[in-house]
């Protein structure tokens, strides 16, 4: 079995619904059929890029 591939605009799109729409993961997660592992692991990413991006 193979492993899904997410682009990168679907990622961000799922990130934002979280951060700046303030939905909750358990929800989106059973709306996309996605893992909350995974999209925790996608907004812990997009926060350490915004604070690396931020502090430069």
């Amino acid at each position: 079995m193979s492993r899904k591939k997410y682009s990168k605009e679907f990622k961000v799109q799922v990130v934002k619904q979280v951060i700046e729409e303030g939905k909750k993961t358990s929800r989106i997660a059973k709306e996309l059929d996605l893992s909350r592992d995974m999209m925790y692991r996608w907004i812990n990413e997009a926060i350490t890029k915004f604070c690396y991006t931020r502090g430069s």
